[in-house]
């Protein structure tokens, strides 16, 4: 693929049909719009802040819950299959209870 960069584009690449696909980096059109800030917490997982709300989400939290269509609930964990928290795919995440999750970290342990 060839990569060119325009003028208030990020990426583009030419597809076999030779039209232009967007890959990323777009720049904003309004300075009204908010970025997506991020920050790693204390416990080293990744976070962003929420645009409406403005708290801080665990960003594995909120791929988990896209991934089962709906909120976590109080009684479960979100558990990185790998071990690596930084490895936030839904292919990689899966929502189990708390005891459960306790017992799969003691068997690694």
């Amino acid at each position: 693929m060839v990569y060119r960069q325009r003028s208030g584009y990020g990426k583009s690449s030419l597809l076999k049909s030779g039209r232009k696909k967007f890959i990323a980096g777009r720049k904003k059109k309004n300075n009204k719009e908010k970025s997506l800030e991020t920050r790693v917490s204390d416990s080293g997982y990744r976070q962003f802040r929420d645009n409406k709300t403005g708290n801080w989400v665990y960003t594995h939290r909120r791929v988990a819950e896209k991934k089962i269509g709906g909120k976590i609930y109080a009684d479960r964990e979100v558990h990185h299959i790998d071990g690596n928290k930084n490895n936030n795919k839904s292919s990689n995440l899966r929502v189990v209870s708390k005891a459960q999750h306790r017992l799969i970290h003691k068997k690694k342990a």
